[in-house]
This record gives structure tokens, sequence and C-alpha cells, in this order.
């Protein structure tokens, strides 16, 4: 998500500033509370921000909020537009219109009508997306034939973890982050017999978190990231291959299995689980398990 060559430092407090926002986008969000995390100026972060961002913070929490709203759109269709606007930080149902209308060229009404393939038209123009999915190509899963995934439903407990984000769009990036959480928990006694290495699939925000899980009773260290991960029903199907090969077998597998499923997607994030070690092996190469969190429709 950032560049390569920023320092070690501004890095690590612009990414608790992103982290904070991505957490917060239905709550209000004031350059002074920003600065305050990073411990910088307003004026400074606003400065460090648009040079590393290329946009402003206020430039960047909007459209957070309205690619995160177009998600809800597609994936929650059970959501009105209203609670949409609402979860997602906008003041009134008009003004999440407004911007949603300026943002994409549709309003949320008509992106809800077409059908998915234009959706994804349309999200490929305005929308970080773009180059990740290609309609015209289906991905061949593992353990499955074109245009159909092999889908189990499995029961997890909960799981803690901490993370780095990465580029989504940036498997070199992916691979490296990767390298760089396992020495900082082996740096800090938090790998264990029972230690996994997990991908954090955020679609709507342009990043993937490498994530180490840590067991429960373990002592998480000061301005680390950490998650949580709920315990609960998950669908489960392999992929083989890179980050657009992962993306057309979600397009799959909202398309063509949830539909008639009983379920629905329960959380905007799934996760990925690793047949490799994912430090090691060219983030293409990787056999993944996708973990998709479900609830009864």
């Amino acid at each position: 998500m950032l560049p390569k060559d920023i320092s070690r430092e501004h890095k690590q407090r612009l990414e608790t500033v992103i982290n904070y926002i991505l957490k917060n986008l239905n709550n209000d969000i004031s350059l002074e509370v920003l600065a305050e995390k990073a411990n910088y100026s307003p004026f400074h972060l606003q400065k460090l921000f648009k040079q590393a961002m290329g946009e402003s913070p206020k430039q960047y929490i909007i459209r957070m909020r309205l690619e995160t709203a177009a998600h809800y759109l597609i994936v929650y269709g059970q959501k009105s537009i209203t609670e949409v606007a609402y979860e997602c930080g906008f003041s009134s149902p008009a003004v999440f219109a407004r911007a949603f209308k300026s943002y994409f060229g549709i309003s949320a009404e008509k992106m809800r009508q077409v059908q998915h393939q234009q959706q994804v038209i349309i999200r490929k123009e305005s929308f970080h997306l773009k180059g990740l999915i290609d309609s015209k190509k289906i991905v061949y899963a593992e353990g499955g034939s074109k245009k159909t995934l092999k889908v189990e439903i499995k029961k997890i407990a909960e799981m803690r973890g901490i993370f780095i984000n990465a580029p989504l769009q940036d498997e070199t990036m992916i691979q490296q982050s990767f390298k760089d959480i396992l020495r900082f928990a082996d740096a800090h006694d938090l790998l264990t017999a029972d230690t996994r290495m997990l991908g954090l699939i955020y679609p709507h925000q342009d990043r993937y978190g490498t994530c180490i899980s840590i067991s429960k009773g373990q002592a998480i260290p000061k301005n680390t990231e950490a998650i949580t991960i709920s315990g609960g029903k998950y669908a489960v199907f392999k992929v083989r291959g890179g980050v657009r090969d992962t993306f057309r077998a979600l397009q799959i597998f909202h398309d063509q299995w949830l539909p008639d499923s009983g379920y629905k997607i329960a959380e905007l994030f799934g996760f990925e689980v690793f047949m490799s070690n994912p430090a090691l092996v060219v983030y293409s190469r990787l056999v993944k398990e996708v973990y998709i969190p479900l609830e009864p429709v």
C-alpha cells in the first residue's frame, strides 16, 4: 500500500494511520485524531500522507468508504441502501447517493440492479481492482473444473494474529511481507509449533494482510497490528496461482455457489491458508485454501 522507498519509521506511523482509518470508516475521523495516532502535527501528517499515498487523508477516507459501500451493495443484498450509507460513515443517504454517483458514474440502486459482469466492468473503471478481475477468464480451481469450485463447509475456532499490510496487486511485496512478519514474530518469541501463516483478503481496500497466528495466552508487542478471526462456519475451496486466480475463484463462488447454498457472507474479508511457506515460495506458485465466513440466510 505504501511506497517501497519510504523510511521504516514513516511507514510504521502511516500504517498505524491507515489501519485506524480502515477500522473506523463508520465513525467521524478527523485529521487531528489521525495526527495524534501518528505522533505528527496535522500539517506534517497531511503532507507526508499525500506524498506517500497520492491523495490526502480526507480523499483516502472518502474513497475507502465508497469502495466499501460498493462491496456491501454487492455482497450484502439484504442490507438497504440507507443502512449501507450509515454503516460506511456517510452523514445521510442523500450525501451518500451524490458521492456514489460521482465516483462510480452509476447510482447505488442501479449498481444493485445490473448483472454481476456489468458490476465488475463498472468497478474496474473506478476501483482499485482494475487488472485483477477479468470476466472473460475463468479459474481452474484445485479440485474443480471450468466454472466450478469444489466447496466444503468447515467449522473453525476463533484465531488471533498479528499482521503487516501489503499492496493487493504486488505479489513480490506480499512475499516480502511474509518474510518480514515471520522475522518479527521470531524476534519476539511468538513462533510455536501451532503457528500458522495466513493471508487476509480485503478486496474492497486494496490491501492484503500477511498474518501470523498467535496463541490465546501470548502477549502482543506494542505498536503491533492485531486481528481476531471469528470462529464459526466457513466455505473453503482450493486455488492454485496468483491474486488474479484467487479473485476469479471468488467471483465464481459468489455467482454460482453462494446463491443456492442457504448461506450468506458473514464478514467483508476472508483468509487464505497455505500448503507451503509463503515466505519461501513465490506467491503465484502457492496452493491456497480460501476461507470465506458464512452465516445462514
